[in-house]
């Protein structure tokens, strides 16, 4: 939309606040006329948000691992957007999505949403790990289910992160973990861990979406997106070297249907939505848009870990913040085909031991994409 259409639909916008007045005051009078006025501009408001556009990825096997990095450049970073990196099973077991949102006055946080349990929808979503900063909290509106949000740690525009999911099987239950990643300062973080009350995996195409949920389609909100993955359960990795772009035009985005765009650019998928954005030449509502820059694999490097301590009652390590994260470990002694302890356990750091006259300890960690390490000590 050019600045003189943008003028355009502003005054046409404020010529329609000015008929709604007129017309409410022919017909209304006393505490009516203003109940009526504000029911009819709210109507008028449902029409300006931007409209949400989608990538859909070509990743259509099972999995167990999605990720993908993000960038909100400084000029798309609007109050009241979703920046959805990830989105799965919509309609399906263990459906849910992540990613940043911005708020009013600065604030900025991770969202991570499972909708409940299509076969048991009275056992409720379980929260057994929660990190630092991060709440949760039952949601409603588009579906029901269990959300976290975590603000303490936020997010700045003109940044890469990456956003991790990886779910596995407890019980008869299905475990999924959040991670993110703070690329310039090297940090990761576990913000939540998930109990979903049925065996589920990554079933369908994996999503991204940008979304104004407040009605402010006059400013302009973009998002980055790149080194996108699914790890099939075969252990094999999909790369989203081609996605399925869509826009959602209906009639809350009447005003600005038709601002917004997409493509590749300097090896990244962007979308644009609102102000005064134009669709790019050819693109259309809908268009198969492909990334060759993106790699086969993550090209994250696998966990470094060191052995702090190994006595005949405990060993210990340590994983700094900078390494991808623990997922699971396994601790041998001697060289013993069957582990003296092993779990799923990202936070886990020490295991107690009882091992008498043993001379030498094995830790093997499984980092968050797979990879496995081992480190031994001898034990004094």
């Amino acid at each position: 939309m050019s600045d003189s259409m943008h003028d355009q639909a502003s005054l046409q916008r404020n010529i329609a606040t000015f008929q709604v007045l007129v017309n409410c005051k022919t017909h209304f009078s006393g505490e009516k006329f203003f109940t009526q006025v504000d029911k009819e501009t709210k109507q008028l408001d449902a029409m300006s948000r931007a409209p949400s556009c989608w990538m859909r990825y070509a990743d259509h096997r099972n999995g167990d691992i999605v990720m993908q990095d993000v960038f909100v450049p400084k000029h798309g970073d609007t109050p009241n957007t979703y920046y959805c990196t990830l989105q799965w099973n919509a309609g399906h077991e263990g459906g849910g999505y992540c990613g940043i949102q911005s708020h009013a006055h600065g604030q900025k946080n991770y969202i991570f949403s499972l909708w409940k349990s299509r076969s048991h929808p009275d056992i409720p979503i379980g929260i057994p790990y929660k990190g630092h900063g991060t709440t949760t909290t039952p949601f409603g509106g588009e579906g029901t289910g269990m959300k976290s949000m975590n603000y303490s740690l936020g997010w700045k525009d003109n940044h890469w992160y990456t956003t991790v999911v990886r779910r596995w099987h407890h019980q008869q239950h299905t475990y999924f973990g959040f991670w993110i990643h703070d690329q310039s300062a090297n940090s990761w973080a576990h913000l939540v861990t998930m109990d979903y009350p049925a065996r589920a995996e990554f079933y369908t195409q994996t999503g991204s979406f940008i979304e104004d949920w407040a009605g402010s389609g006059q400013h302009q909100r973009e998002v980055h997106f790149r080194h996108g993955f699914k790890r099939r359960t075969d252990q094999t990795w999909t790369a989203f070297t081609a996605a399925n772009f869509s826009v959602v035009q209906e009639a809350s985005t009447k005003d600005y249907n038709d601002n917004y765009n997409a493509g590749v650019q300097h090896g990244y998928y962007f979308m644009q939505s609102g102000g005064n954005t134009t669709p790019s030449a050819h693109l259309g509502t809908s268009k198969t848009i492909h990334n060759h820059s993106t790699p086969s694999h993550p090209p994250n490097k696998p966990i470094h870990f060191s052995i702090t301590s190994a006595t005949s009652s405990e060993v210990t390590w340590h994983v700094a913040e900078s390494e991808t994260p623990q997922f699971s470990y396994s601790v041998t002694v001697d060289k013993n085909p069957y582990p003296a302890a092993s779990d799923v356990d990202p936070e886990k750091r020490s295991v107690k031991l009882n091992v008498g006259a043993a001379s030498e300890v094995e830790v093997t960690l499984e980092d968050l994409l797979g990879r496995r390490v081992t480190k031994s000590m001898a034990i004094h």
